[in-house]
C-alpha cells in the first residue's frame, strides 16, 4: 500500500463477494430459484390433472415440457449468447463478463413471463405453451450463470467452482418440492 507496504484485511462481506465468489453464489441463487422450480414440477402433476380435468399423462406433459424445452433451446441459447459475448469482447474486452448480465436478465424475465402466464392456464394447451415458454428462459440464464463462473477459475478450481453452483439446483429441487407441496396441501 501506499503508507509502508501495509495492507488492510478486506472484511468478510468484501472477501465473501469478490467477483469470482460472487458469480458462483449468483449462479447458485439462480439455479436454486429458476431449475428448482422447473425440476420440481413433478409435484404439480395430481394438482393440474384435477384443475384441467385431465389423465396424469396427460398433465405430466407440462413438467416434462418444462425441461425438454430448457434442454432443446440450451443450443440456441449458447449460440446466441457466444454471439453477444463474441460482440462485447471485441467492443470492451476489459468488461466482457459483464456482458453476460443482459442474457441471463432476459432469461428471467422469460422464465418470470412464462411462470405468470402458466399461473392464468385454463387448458392443457396454455400450460404446454407457458411450459415452453419458462424452459426457454431457464436455457437463456443457465448457460451464462455457469459460463460466468467458469471465466473466473483456471484449471484447477474451476470444476469445483462450477459444482458448487450448480449444486443451486438440486437443493433449489428439494426445497421447492416440498414448498410446493405445502402450498397445495393448504
Amino acid at each position: 500500500g501506499p503508507f509502508g507496504g501495509h495492507k488492510a484485511k478486506p472484511s468478510a462481506m468484501a472477501w465473501a463477494l469478490s467477483a469470482p465468489r460472487a458469480s458462483i453464489l449468483g449462479a447458485f441463487i439462480l439455479h436454486f430459484v429458476g431449475l428448482g422450480i422447473l425440476y420440481s414440477g413433478g409435484v404439480l402433476v395430481l394438482p393440474l390433472s384435477s384443475s384441467f380435468g385431465v389423465d396424469r399423462r396427460t398433465s405430466s406433459l407440462i413438467p416434462s415440457l418444462f425441461t425438454g424445452s430448457m434442454l432443446l433451446t440450451s443450443l440456441p441459447a449458447g449460440k446466441l449468447f457466444d454471439a453477444y459475448y463474441s460482440y462485447a469482447r471485441a467492443v470492451d474486452p476489459e468488461r466482457a463478463e459483464v456482458s453476460m448480465a443482459p442474457c441471463v436478465v432476459v432469461g428471467g424475465l422469460v422464465t418470470a413471463a412464462g411462470l405468470l402466464l402458466m399461473s392464468t392456464a385454463d387448458s392443457v394447451l396454455q400450460a404446454s405453451c407457458s411450459a415452453l415458454l419458462v424452459g426457454s428462459g431457464a436455457s437463456m440464464f443457465a448457460i451464462p450463470s455457469i459460463t460466468a463462473v467458469q471465466s473466473w477459475f483456471d484449471k484447477s478450481t474451476r470444476a469445483t467452482a462450477t459444482g458448487v453452483a450448480m449444486a443451486g439446483s438440486g437443493f433449489g429441487n428439494f426445497a421447492y418440492a416440498i414448498f410446493m407441496q405445502r402450498l397445495l396441501d393448504g
